[in-house]
């Protein structure tokens, strides 16, 4: 006896073909009043961050007399506002530089020691978070959707074959509103690093076998949120805004002053933003 009830079913049916094409031309467009242009506008900064414990253990054979020099990269994977929340993904990769001696047991027995400089990198993982309560992140449309059903044996007019009184499960309509939002984001501007770097476990040839660093890890974000902003008329150039441009230094679309012609100077260094320049301090 099969006791299987999906023993019986086909489902490679090739009987059931879709074609649907649907070409009607049924839009309409509309200029906007003035012209805007959707642009991310900065509404703040963000400092995240915390303390990082990694431990390298060296092989046996391979056991380090000094650490000469660390390099150091951050790298973030990912960082996403959930909920008014920022959420940051990514890892340090470091690069360790040693000596080790080439000659085993020389370290305690000879005067002099001939070393061979070696390098090793790893990958140290972070995970932080922060609210971001006080900041302007701007309204994102919901969903809405909607559903009506009729009524069975209304006043005579029944809208399903048979049936009682109630709701029809045979006709019903659904309305469904869904707007595409693009939502808040985050944009790395810089990070800090400050570390404490321990050799552990001196064996008695005078080597070590563990590298021991303890870093505080701070990084500053930029948060950007998309707007609308209206696109000014230059003067005296020709202007496509709905209103004509009225003559002189300035113009005017839709009742608002619009600026003048502003010369940007490349030669001028840029200023460090506000962000930046607080993490430096903290530094």
């Amino acid at each position: 006896m099969n006791c299987d009830p999906c023993s019986d079913i086909n489902c490679n049916d090739e009987t059931i073909k879709i074609a649907t094409k649907n070409c009607n031309d049924t839009g309409f467009a509309w200029p906007s009043h003035p012209p805007k242009a959707k642009l991310p506008v900065r509404v703040g900064f963000v400092h995240v961050g915390g303390v990082i414990i990694d431990d390298v253990k060296f092989p046996c054979d391979e056991r380090f007399s000094e650490i000469k020099k660390i390099q150091r990269k951050v790298i973030v994977t990912q960082a996403k506002v959930v909920c008014k929340q920022l959420i940051v993904e990514g890892f340090v990769k470091k690069n360790i530089m040693y000596t080790t001696p080439i000659t085993p047991g020389t370290t305690v027995c000879c005067p002099v020691v001939r070393n061979e400089v070696r390098d090793i990198e790893v990958i140290v993982p972070f995970c932080f978070s922060t609210p971001l309560h006080h900041l302007d992140l701007g309204h994102l449309h919901e969903k809405e959707e909607s559903e009506k059903v009729f009524l069975e044996n209304t006043m005579g007019d029944n809208v399903c074959d048979k049936g009682i009184m109630g709701d029809a499960d045979c006709a019903k309509v659904h309305n469904q509103f869904t707007p595409l939002n693009k939502p808040a984001f985050a944009e790395l501007e810089g990070y800090s690093i400050c570390e404490l770097a321990l050799n552990r476990h001196e064996c008695p040839d005078g080597l070590f076998d563990t590298f021991t660093e303890k870093f505080v890890l701070k990084l500053c974000f930029s948060i950007y949120k998309y707007k609308h902003c209206p696109i000014y008329c230059p003067s005296p150039r020709p202007c496509p805004c709905p209103r004509p441009c009225t003559t002189g230094n300035y113009s005017k679309t839709e009742g608002v002053d619009t600026i003048p012609n502003a010369s940007v100077d490349n030669t001028q260094e840029e200023e460090m933003s506000e962000g930046l320049l607080k993490l430096k301090e903290d530094f």
